[in-house]
Protein backbone atom coordinates (compact mmCIF):
# COMPACT_ATOMS: atom_id res chain seq x y z
CA UNK A 1 0.00 0.00 0.00
CA UNK A 2 2.83 2.57 0.94
CA UNK A 3 4.63 1.63 -2.55
CA UNK A 4 1.55 2.10 -3.69
CA UNK A 5 1.13 5.95 -2.52
CA UNK A 6 5.03 6.40 -3.08
CA UNK A 7 4.68 5.28 -6.98
CA UNK A 8 1.60 7.23 -7.78
CA UNK A 9 2.89 10.81 -6.16
CA UNK A 10 6.17 10.11 -7.50
CA UNK A 11 4.67 9.82 -10.85
CA UNK A 12 2.08 12.61 -10.20
CA UNK A 13 4.92 15.34 -8.98
CA UNK A 14 7.14 14.26 -12.00
CA UNK A 15 3.96 15.25 -14.38
CA UNK A 16 3.23 18.77 -12.59
CA UNK A 17 7.08 19.21 -12.17
CA UNK A 18 7.04 18.49 -15.80
CA UNK A 19 3.71 20.36 -17.02
CA UNK A 20 5.36 23.51 -14.89
CA UNK A 21 8.48 23.41 -16.43
CA UNK A 22 7.44 23.39 -20.06
CA UNK A 23 4.96 26.03 -19.75
CA UNK A 24 7.77 28.30 -17.79
CA UNK A 25 9.90 27.77 -21.06
CA UNK A 26 7.42 27.76 -23.14
CA UNK A 27 5.24 30.80 -22.29
CA UNK A 28 6.47 33.32 -19.75
CA UNK A 29 9.15 34.86 -21.77
CA UNK A 30 11.28 34.65 -17.99
CA UNK A 31 13.96 32.35 -19.56
CA UNK A 32 14.06 28.20 -18.87
CA UNK A 33 12.29 26.68 -16.23
CA UNK A 34 14.03 24.43 -13.94
CA UNK A 35 14.52 21.08 -15.62
CA UNK A 36 15.40 22.55 -18.90
CA UNK A 37 17.67 25.06 -17.44
CA UNK A 38 19.52 22.33 -16.23
CA UNK A 39 19.42 20.37 -19.57
CA UNK A 40 20.48 23.44 -21.82
CA UNK A 41 23.38 24.22 -19.26
CA UNK A 42 24.87 20.84 -19.66
CA UNK A 43 24.30 20.95 -23.24
CA UNK A 44 25.99 24.41 -23.27
CA UNK A 45 29.05 22.72 -21.70
CA UNK A 46 28.46 19.90 -24.00
CA UNK A 47 29.15 22.29 -27.09
CA UNK A 48 31.61 24.91 -25.49
CA UNK A 49 34.02 22.20 -24.93
CA UNK A 50 34.32 20.93 -28.59
CA UNK A 51 34.87 24.77 -29.86
CA UNK A 52 34.27 23.44 -33.58
CA UNK A 53 32.48 25.36 -35.78
CA UNK A 54 30.14 22.47 -36.40
CA UNK A 55 28.59 22.10 -33.14
CA UNK A 56 28.06 25.66 -32.87
CA UNK A 57 26.05 25.70 -35.92
CA UNK A 58 23.57 23.29 -34.85
CA UNK A 59 24.22 24.44 -30.77
CA UNK A 60 20.13 25.95 -31.09
CA UNK A 61 18.89 22.46 -32.68
CA UNK A 62 20.82 20.43 -29.56
CA UNK A 63 18.74 22.65 -27.21
CA UNK A 64 15.66 22.38 -28.80
CA UNK A 65 15.42 18.75 -29.58
CA UNK A 66 17.40 17.83 -25.73
CA UNK A 67 14.90 19.86 -23.98
CA UNK A 68 12.15 18.56 -25.84
CA UNK A 69 13.10 15.11 -25.59
CA UNK A 70 13.74 15.53 -21.64
CA UNK A 71 10.06 16.77 -21.07
CA UNK A 72 8.77 13.73 -23.33
CA UNK A 73 10.93 11.27 -21.28
CA UNK A 74 9.48 12.76 -17.84
CA UNK A 75 6.22 12.39 -18.99
CA UNK A 76 6.33 8.69 -19.92
CA UNK A 77 8.26 7.99 -16.42
CA UNK A 78 5.47 9.88 -14.83
CA UNK A 79 2.90 8.31 -16.16
CA UNK A 80 4.42 4.89 -16.53
CA UNK A 81 4.62 5.15 -12.79
CA UNK A 82 1.35 6.04 -12.24
CA UNK A 83 0.06 2.97 -14.16
CA UNK A 84 2.18 0.23 -12.16
CA UNK A 85 1.34 1.97 -8.93
CA UNK A 86 -1.73 -0.28 -8.89
CA UNK A 87 -2.37 -3.48 -10.21
CA UNK A 88 -5.52 -2.58 -11.68
CA UNK A 89 -5.07 0.44 -13.29
CA UNK A 90 -4.57 -1.55 -16.76
CA UNK A 91 -6.77 -4.29 -17.17
CA UNK A 92 -7.09 -6.77 -20.13
CA UNK A 93 -10.17 -6.29 -21.02
CA UNK A 94 -11.44 -10.00 -22.22
CA UNK A 95 -10.07 -11.70 -19.00
CA UNK A 96 -10.03 -8.93 -16.54
CA UNK A 97 -6.69 -9.66 -14.98
CA UNK A 98 -4.00 -7.11 -14.74
CA UNK A 99 -1.37 -6.15 -17.45
CA UNK A 100 1.94 -6.96 -16.57
CA UNK A 101 4.43 -4.24 -16.60
CA UNK A 102 5.35 -4.46 -20.47
CA UNK A 103 1.73 -4.26 -21.16
CA UNK A 104 1.29 -0.81 -19.36
CA UNK A 105 4.49 0.60 -20.65
CA UNK A 106 2.78 -0.41 -24.07
CA UNK A 107 -0.74 1.32 -22.88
Amino acid sequence: MIIQILLFGAGALILIATFFDFFHTTLSGNGFGILSGAVNTGLSKLVMDKKSILNFKYSGLLHILGTTATWLLLLLLGVYLILISNDTMVVHSDSKLPADYVERFYY
